[in-house]
């Protein structure tokens, strides 16, 4: 799976316009729409269309959308692309991402479907490879959503949806409030589906409205 590395003018305008002049990760462990919500950003769709058929995107296994300004470390790059072979050593490139990077704002994404012990080891998975890297500050880091996907096969009403993200979103206060370092850290939980059997995608759409706002505040 590649690591994607974006600049804003990538993005639909409205997203380019919203996200400003920050750098975004988007993190996630496999199959849980990191490619999708790329398309999205890109084309208001979470697919392409190739000869009038409807074509998921290519695996992405991160997702870096930065300023025009920046200028990556090329050797390093190339080196994450060619030395990355599977989902677990992934998260070792993260830290590289996060150094390299110094995003303004994370989004990871979490298959929400999952049980309550599989959504608790994802948190444990934020608090262990993306929280981990912040214990002495989190420097440029504003904020960091959680997008809880698919939502239209688990979220069977509004009352089930608050109650799965403010779960996901407590475990994370938890961490927080824990770490003195990530006092300042604004978070939020929003379910979200890019479903290519739907026509919109409103909940996606307002989770990207909720980061950039807490983006740039």
């Amino acid at each position: 799976m590649p690591l994607v590395l974006l600049t804003k003018d990538y993005l639909q305008s409205r997203w380019r316009k919203a996200f400003a002049a920050r750098n975004i990760l988007v993190l996630g462990s496999k199959q849980t729409g990191k490619s999708s919500l790329t398309q999205f950003l890109h084309a208001g769709t979470p697919y392409e269309i190739s000869g009038g058929d409807i074509k998921s995107p290519a695996p992405t296994a991160m997702a870096a959308i930065v300023d025009y300004k920046f200028s990556p470390n090329k050797t390093e790059w190339l080196r994450l692309r060619r030395d990355v072979p599977g989902d677990l050593d992934l998260r070792a490139t993260w830290k590289q991402a996060i150094t390299d990077i110094r995003p303004h704002g994370i989004i990871f994404m979490i298959d929400g479907r999952q049980d309550a012990e599989a959504l608790a080891r994802d948190v444990s998975e934020i608090r262990q490879d993306v929280l981990g890297h912040y214990l002495d500050g989190t420097g440029h880091l504003a904020t960091i959503h959680v997008f809880l996907g698919f939502c239209d096969q688990w979220a069977a009403d509004p009352i089930v949806a608050r109650r799965r993200c403010r779960s996901v979103e407590d475990a994370l206060l938890g961490v927080i409030e824990a770490t003195p370092a990530l006092s300042h850290l604004r978070i939020h939980v929003s379910e979200t589906q890019l479903s290519p059997a739907r026509k919109s995608w409103p909940e996606v759409e307002r989770a990207l409205a909720r980061f950039a706002a807490d983006l740039v505040d």
